[in-house]
């Protein structure tokens, strides 16, 4: 049995020192080692890197992950040709980029690409730039994707897309061949920017949500929502096509369309477009602000200014009700079998109505 022994001065009250006195630890110690205790790796970082040794790749790909765990990188990586970069076969796998950057070239395949079924992957925090295949496929066969703080670009397809039940946060595309962002249906895609892509800016299949994201300056829609999709507080700029493009059944509240090729917002049947801004759209020699092309659809409290025409609709059973259309070519452009409110055309006409659903026209 191991003891602790050390010395302590007996000091009077007058202050000198009488004795000494012998003091001892405990008789019985508790077990255990005595120093620092250290961690083991897999405590200190319970992840896998991926690297040759880990993850080995083959003549299809730089690396292969096939069985479900948390993996991140150690450092950038540069593409082959012929070869993707990292290929997902297995579910439920998260890879952290870990700031680094996946680095293609012309020739080589996907940057990042899951093969499908698999589904419940994560991606997140790096640069997926150059790879001629696109940069992050997640199989459209496959369920719950999450991409977020990952930048795309300059790749030779897709930026990102993945299949239905995803969520994309916090992403940027830009300089892509084709699309920016793509998402099956039933996705979530929020505080995204799509720019200079060769395809749409950001595209969305049934059911989707896209809220707080920004695209401008490409060659597609800058927004496609399908049927039954909500869009909300985004802005679509300068692209050559429409600035949002939505089907039946959607929600647009709160956008700002300026200055797109085609229509600022084209929208189907059953649909509200509410408070939403549209100025300077129809730069290709046409286009409206608002183009409503289905029925039973309710388009309320927008501005719309400075395109070809304002409020277009062309079925009947919407209402329209509570929009200031201003300096447009037509400001209004309204088949019957619509419920309009009172359009007023000065200021002293609109300051004497009492309809408080009429709509404005300065």
């Amino acid at each position: 049995m191991s003891r602790r022994w050390f010395t302590a001065l007996a000091v009077s009250a007058a202050g000198m020192v009488v004795g000494t006195v012998l003091l001892a630890g405990p008789p019985d110690p508790p077990d255990g080692p005595v120093g620092p205790t250290y961690k083991t790796l897999a405590e200190v970082e319970p992840r896998t890197a991926i690297n040759e040794t880990n993850t080995p790749g083959d003549e299809a790909c730089l690396f292969r992950i096939t069985r479900p765990g948390s993996y991140y990188l150690t450092g950038d990586v540069t593409g082959v040709a012929g070869r993707h970069g990292i290929v997902i076969e297995s579910g439920v796998v998260t890879v952290d980029l870990m700031g680094f950057a996946l680095m293609g070239l012309e020739e080589s395949g996907a940057g990042i690409i899951a093969t499908d079924p698999h589904g419940e992957i994560c991606v997140r925090n790096g640069e997926v730039t150059m790879w001629g295949g696109g940069g992050i496929q997640l199989g459209a066969g496959g369920r719950g994707f999450v991409v977020e703080g990952v930048r795309a670009s300059s790749n030779g397809a897709e930026g990102i897309r993945v299949g239905a039940g995803a969520v994309v946060r916090g992403c940027s595309a830009i300089y892509n061949l084709g699309t920016g962002i793509g998402v099956a249906e039933i996705g979530v895609i929020e505080s995204c920017a799509a720019k200079n892509n060769g395809g749409g800016g950001v595209e969305t299949s049934t059911g989707c949500t896209i809220r707080g994201c920004a695209s401008a300056e490409n060659a597609g829609a800058g927004f496609i929502v399908e049927s039954g999709g909500t869009i909300s507080d985004c802005s679509a700029t300068q692209n050559e096509f429409v600035g949002i493009m939505a089907g039946a059944g959607a929600t647009v509240t709160r956008c700002s369309a300026a200055f797109n090729d085609g229509d600022g917002v084209w929208v189907g049947g059953n649909s509200m477009i509410l408070e939403n801004t549209c100025t300077g759209n129809g730069r290709g020699g046409d286009g409206a602000g608002i183009h409503a092309l289905g029925a039973c659809g309710r388009i309320e409290g927008n501005i719309v200014s400075n395109n070809p025409r304002g409020i277009d609709v062309d079925a009947g059973r919407n209402m329209v009700v509570r929009n200031y259309a201003t300096q447009n070519g037509v400001n209004y452009d309204i088949v019957g079998g619509n419920i309009v409110g009172t359009i007023v055309t000065s200021e002293s006409a609109m300051n004497s109505a009492t309809n408080a659903n009429m709509n404005v026209s300065f």
